[in-house]
């Protein structure tokens, strides 16, 4: 079970493994960091954009529900809870648009995104202020419109960008 579960590590890049050496984390570059922020961006407001067409209200409603993390942020798990929350939301948001393929893409990549965010919360964990834009896309979900909602993702997407940037 170990093997297989580092096997799949090295196939999601989070894990490399060197022939008697073994196995080790995989550095975050720069050049990492601004190619997920650029795709997050990219998929988000084309997956927006799907789930604006094909959500209905009681959807919208069951989003918010996963729009925050309800717990303390200076409690030792409220990282825990907040990543958790934060993927569900954003997997919800992402199936709103009825692609499966454009899902399986956006999984992997926010597997790969859940390492910034972590990274981010433990370097300012004394200030983590995560703005994740949850309200702002609800609302543009809720008033059904397109132009709010991709500006508030893009916004968003780029803030949290230079803040993980900026650690």
């Amino acid at each position: 079970p170990i093997r297989e579960a580092l096997t799949s590590l090295v196939q999601d890049g989070l894990v490399e493994y060197t022939p008697n050496r073994g196995f080790t984390v995989t550095t975050v570059s720069i050049t990492d960091i601004n190619e997920i922020f650029e795709a997050r961006i990219f998929l988000e407001k084309e997956l927006f954009r799907l789930a604006l067409k094909k959500m209905s209200d009681a959807e919208i409603d069951q989003l918010e529900e996963h729009s925050r993390a309800q717990a303390d942020p200076k409690s030792p798990e409220y990282a825990e809870t907040f990543l958790e929350f934060n993927l569900k939301f954003h997997m919800m948001l992402a199936a709103a648009g009825k692609n499966s393929r454009l899902l399986w893409y956006y999984e992997m990549l926010m597997n790969e995104a859940q390492r910034l965010f972590y990274m981010d919360m433990m370097l300012h964990r004394n200030d983590f202020q995560w703005g994740h834009g949850h309200e702002g896309i609800i609302q543009a979900l809720r008033n059904r419109d397109e132009e709010t909602g991709v500006k508030v993702i893009a916004d968003t997407l780029e803030k949290a960008r230079k803040r993980v940037l900026g650690a």
